[in-house]
């Protein structure tokens, strides 16, 4: 068995996070602003919406910090998992406070309407929110393209990192709820219909509800224990069988302790004829090539095994 002293790190703060809360705050206060004076249902709900994320991403900084602190006594493994616990945070308040406080307000305009004043400044307003979220958003994708290989799609299946992933649907819903607003204000301003600013609000909480739940499963996910991406565990396994005095690297049982930590036991068979010392100097070898390959595995576990064995309790395991 060789284990390695778990850092004391985790993911560090973004620029793209930073960037979010200092736009949020700003927006949020526009938004405000220009709701109390249009009346607008729509743009008071896009102020609670980034307010909301503004909160969010303070939590999520005092998460990551949280996650950096050593291994102690009773959390020998570290406290990597509070980037996951804060992120689950983050969800639920976005589902109760933004999504809720959207559905309530659009529901009062749609029941009981009232005139939306001036709609330049709605416009005006949104435009302002538009172009603050454009850095964060342009921060949040770029990092993605560093660090996924291979689609979108793929990334977000297979990321262990929420707290990008909360960034970057965070803004994704933001700038969809600004084109909803933007729409509800035409609607009600052409029509003199305030109920489309009403309906508008309503669906920006929709947007804020299934932004929040898809979050919240994601984050659910990690705290109960996922393994490490397939292209880890391949490269893993392919590190291994490389080593001259393996005959075969059976499979992997892996588990991340943090979006940057991964725990991976590995079972190996190794030649036969081999030496106490011989097996203790190749699992030493095996253990630094691992390590060096990704530098992320910071518990590695070596267990010899025969084919026979692992596949047998593969079977009983059912997956």
């Amino acid at each position: 068995m060789a284990v390695k002293t778990i850092a004391a790190h985790a993911d560090r703060p973004t620029p793209a996070l930073y960037l979010a809360l200092a736009g949020d705050l700003l927006v949020a206060a526009a938004k405000f602003a220009g709701g109390a004076v249009t009346g607008s249902s729509a743009l008071f709900s896009e102020g609670i919406h980034s307010s909301v994320d503004a909160m969010s991403e303070v939590l999520l900084l005092y998460g990551l910090r949280a996650a950096r602190r050593p291994p102690t006594r009773e959390h020998q493994l570290g406290f990597g998992r509070e980037v996951f616990f804060w992120n689950f945070i983050v969800a639920l308040s976005i589902l109760a406070l933004g999504a809720g406080a959207a559905l309530l307000d659009g529901m009062h305009q749609i029941v009981y309407p009232s005139p939306v004043g001036s709609s330049w400044i709605s416009y005006g307003v949104l435009l302002v929110a538009l172009l603050a979220e454009i850095p964060a958003m342009t921060s949040a994708i770029r990092s993605v393209q560093a660090k996924r290989e291979v689609g979108f799609v793929h990334y977000v299946r297979y990321s262990r990192d929420p707290t990008m992933l909360t960034v970057l649907f965070g803004g994704f819903s933001s700038i969809l709820g600004l084109g909803i607003a933007a729409l509800g204000t035409a609607l009600s301003s052409v029509l003199r219909a305030p109920i489309w600013d009403g309906a508008a609000s309503v669906l920006i909480a929709t947007i804020l509800a299934v932004t929040a739940l898809f979050l919240a499963a994601t984050s659910k996910k990690l705290l109960i224990g996922v393994p490490a991406a397939p292209a880890m565990v391949a490269s893993i396994l392919k590190v291994t069988s490389d080593h001259p005095d393996v005959q075969t690297a059976n499979g992997t049982v892996s588990v991340h302790l943090a979006p940057d930590q991964v725990l991976v036991a590995l079972s190996v068979a190794f030649r036969p004829g081999l030496t106490t010392d011989d097996i203790e100097l190749a699992v030493a070898a095996i253990d630094r090539a691992v390590r060096a390959a990704h530098p992320s595995v910071v518990v590695f576990l070596l267990k010899p095994q025969s084919g026979a064995q692992f596949q047998a309790l593969q079977a009983s395991r059912g997956w």
